[in-house]
């Protein structure tokens, strides 16, 4: 029994709760606020390596809180992937429906001084 393999796979492991935390904030609010995707892809690849090396050092108690962690991590990373996306895709369609409103309501006003005043 490896006392260092323990505490670092109970760390991933917590770690892996947190992070489900955060997955169910992104869920529950449908945005991502103050988190930059970078860190976490940043993680999430770091993750995949952990997944990698711990079995080379025997360390499956720190392989299985690893792969937790690669779980989630990899959830959240798409979560704020999809919600950022989502957002721009938003915003622009709502663009494109003022500035089409925008033009009916110039193509209105035209037609209405035209038949006004001829």
């Amino acid at each position: 029994m490896n006392i260092p393999d323990i505490i670092n796979g109970a760390l991933e492991l917590f770690g892996a709760i947190f992070i489900f935390l955060s997955i169910v904030k992104i869920n529950r609010e449908k945005d991502v606020k103050g988190v930059h995707w970078l860190h976490s892809g940043y993680f999430m690849f770091w993750g995949f390596w952990n997944i990698y090396y711990y079995p080379h050092l025997n360390q499956w108690y720190s392989f299985i809180g690893g792969v937790c962690v690669v779980i989630t991590n990899t959830i959240w990373f798409l979560q704020i992937l999809y919600y950022l996306n989502r957002r721009k895709i938003s915003l622009a369609y709502r663009s494109f429906k003022l500035m089409v409103w925008l033009e009916y309501q110039n193509a209105r006003k035209n037609i209405i001084q035209f038949f006004y005043f001829n």
